[in-house]
């Protein structure tokens, strides 16, 4: 590949790399999924049930083991490859294929949130550690807790019960959420805990069609905050109550009248995000065989990773009826 064009195949693995970095600090994803180093083609969780909490020392220890349940996940392998003709460098044409490349990398940081929106998509019927779907109706108790759910509609959060379900204003929109905060605050985790007494950071994730009633303005009142105009109801709702909400609009759902909330200050996350590799660039360029029977190159890159299931606790779908 022709130095003097200011296209060396180098260049190209830099710009891929300096791209791929700087687009990871703009992704929703690592605020909801915990962070997996990979060894093996599967991996099994069995820290996903919660540590001891401390008691009255009354004769002795009470030691607590790890759970006898473990979520396993299987890493999956992605390739990306673009093809082009040797002579397009000579051609001028070397921007474009730079734009490309850039193009690529910029696609293999949003398909790990197309991953993981696969999983949230799917959580009403996929299972996570304990063998029920991860949005579910009936995660199984323990002797000093009841059976619970996080899959939410208006026998749970009234304020879901909306005027309509695909369109709710952003009054009601705010009601809901923060309804669904406060039933979050009531969860329990497997010791018999309030799992997310000291949660103050949110994550709310909403479909296309219900994105401007989640961000938009609002002249309304609400009881506990008082009047607010021109302003985001929920944002200053939030922050009256101690709280602070992200709002992320996930055109990979086709929901139209759900909505999840995800907890983003906890220790775990409600997903896992496991790598055994990260994204590995390979070529075929100035030399190669397939250089000199086609006379063209190739820029690959391919990664080994998956995005499962963590804590159901810290999660919430809902749905305005």
């Amino acid at each position: 590949m022709p130095e003097q064009f200011g296209f060396s195949l180098r260049g190209m693995i830099a710009s891929f790399y300096q791209t791929l970095e700087a687009g990871l600090q703009g992704l929703w994803l690592p605020k909801i999924a915990f962070p997996v180093q990979s060894q093996q083609k599967t991996e099994h969780y069995r820290w996903l049930g919660m540590s001891p909490m401390m008691r009255k020392w009354v004769g002795g220890r009470h030691p607590v083991g790890l759970r006898a349940e473990a979520y396993t996940l299987d890493n999956e392998k992605f390739e990306a490859t673009m093809d082009f003709e040797k002579d397009d460098l000579i051609r001028g044409l070397g921007p474009q294929i730079m734009i490309r490349i850039a193009e690529m990398a910029d696609s293999a940081n949003d398909y790990l949130q197309l991953l993981a929106s696969g999983a949230i998509d799917l959580g009403s019927s996929a299972l996570c550690y304990d063998g029920e779907s991860f949005f579910g109706v009936a995660h199984p108790g323990t002797d000093k807790v009841a059976d619970q759910l996080n899959l939410l509609a208006a026998a749970q959060v009234a304020a879901l019960n909306v005027t309509t379900a695909t369109a709710p204003t952003p009054a009601e929109f705010a009601q809901a959420v923060l309804g669904c905060i406060a039933y979050m605050y009531g969860l329990k985790d497997d010791q018999g805990r309030p799992m997310n007494g000291s949660a103050r950071s949110f994550m709310l994730m909403v479909p296309v069609p219900l994105w401007a009633p989640a961000a938009g303005p609002a002249l309304v009142t609400l009881s506990s905050v008082g009047a607010i105009a021109g302003d985001n109801l929920l944002q200053v709702a939030a922050q009256k109550m101690g709280v602070s909400i992200d709002t992320v609009v996930n055109p990979y759902l086709d929901w139209t009248t759900d909505f999840a909330l995800f907890r983003t200050d906890g220790r775990a996350k409600p997903l896992i995000y496991q790598e055994e590799y990260p994204v590995q660039v390979s070529t075929k360029g100035p030399g190669s065989e397939y250089e000199h029977d086609t006379d063209r190159n190739q820029f690959g890159i391919k990664r080994s990773c998956n995005v499962g299931y963590g804590y159901w606790q810290h999660a919430v779908k809902a749905t305005f009826s």
